[in-house]
């Protein structure tokens, strides 16, 4: 596999109350993990979508845009790690463990 994060908070905006936060790309089988965050009434659902299966996931739920960044920085923390991992769907299950910690 080759595996690459692409961080695009904050350089993106909302759009129709949702917006981009980064995405770990499989460049072998062109499929992406794409994490985003919905506005929903007074806060933020962050949501994850596997493309390769077609699944999406609600992952948390938070009331401002920093927690955006505390995201992003525990991504960033392991990054190596998640690059190490063979498939989208071990990655998927990393990351959901790594946010319960």
């Amino acid at each position: 596999m080759d595996i690459n994060i692409k961080y695009i908070y904050p350089e993106t905006v909302f759009i129709i109350r949702e917006i981009n936060l980064f995405r770990i790309v499989d460049l072998n089988i062109k499929e992406t993990i794409v994490f985003y965050a919905r506005m929903i009434r007074n806060e933020y659902e962050i949501c994850m979508l596997n493309t390769s299966i077609g699944n999406t996931i609600g992952i948390l739920k938070v009331d401002n845009t920093e927690k955006f960044d505390e995201l992003i920085d525990k991504i960033k923390r392991e990054e190596e790690n998640i690059k190490k991992i063979k498939n989208l769907s071990d990655i998927e299950n990393y990351i959901l463990k790594i946010l319960k910690n």
